[in-house]
């Protein structure tokens, strides 16, 4: 995508399909039979994983919660150092860090993705600061790309009524798994997309979009080829304003 308007320039998903069956196959027992395989493929060629399948993002949710602590005071960019420990106790749970980072600045902790800090950063943060922060970034709600069928991400957000009404609160130990991105936290590839790309635009979140504009053509000829039909101008398709997360330069 590129993050100076929104474009998609590309986008995959795997395991693929033919489009061809869908356009002449459907007309023919075998391409019918095919499409019907296509369906009951367990695989799901025909579900689209980058705006449909919800994954736990990992490291990758380090980079908003870190805009997100920032923006709220939790940290400052000359105050954000928290300790490492080699991971973190909480009630009788050890959750452990790959490493031992010491006391780490934020710039030092996401280099090096230090668990043992965000753990203690979304403990500071709180639930209700992480769920700001999925707010802010638009977690909460679909992307807006211009394809069908888009999913939401799942987040603490989507999971604290749940959590509420069948465990009676929301426990520590959730926000530090929720604080690297994992457990309650489940997002589409194109969501981590746009926020990040956001995080590099200062503040700017696009809508992701395929189609640029409408161009009138004229009819298919013999030999399959078409004009674009002179005097008859084209129409740019208006795509939503960008968000403005306030980010300053320092953060």
């Amino acid at each position: 995508m590129d993050p100076n308007n929104g474009e998609i320039l590309a986008m995959a998903s795997a395991p693929s399909f033919d489009p061809n069956v869908f356009v002449r196959g459907s007309s023919t027992p075998e391409g019918r039979k095919q499409i019907a395989a296509y369906w009951q493929d367990e695989s799901r060629p025909l579900y689209n994983r980058a705006i449909q399948g919800r994954y736990p993002p990992g490291s990758t949710w380090k980079i908003p919660e870190s805009m997100g602590a920032l923006m709220q005071g939790v940290i400052t960019p000359t105050h954000s150092n928290l300790a490492c420990g080699g991971g973190i106790m909480v009630g009788t749970k050890f959750t452990r860090c790959m490493g031992s980072h010491g006391s780490p600045p934020l710039s030092y902790a996401i280099t090096k993705s230090c668990d043992g800090y965000y753990y203690r950063l979304g403990l500071k943060m709180g639930v209700d600061g992480l769920i700001n922060m999925i707010e802010t970034f638009g977690y909460d709600k679909r992307s807006g790309v211009d394809l069908p069928n888009e999913k939401v991400p799942q987040t603490p957000k989507t999971w604290m009524p749940y959590i509420l009404k069948h465990e009676g609160k929301w426990s520590d130990i959730r926000t530090v798994y929720a604080s690297i991105g994992q457990d309650t936290v489940v997002v589409t590839p194109i969501s981590m997309l746009r926020a990040v790309a956001s995080v590099g635009m200062h503040g700017k979140m696009y809508t992701p979009h395929f189609l640029q504009e409408f161009r009138a053509i004229g009819p298919v000829g013999e030999e399959g080829d078409s004009t674009f039909l002179p005097g008859r101008p084209s129409f740019g398709f208006l795509h939503p304003e960008p968000k403005i997360i306030p980010m300053t330069d320092d953060q």
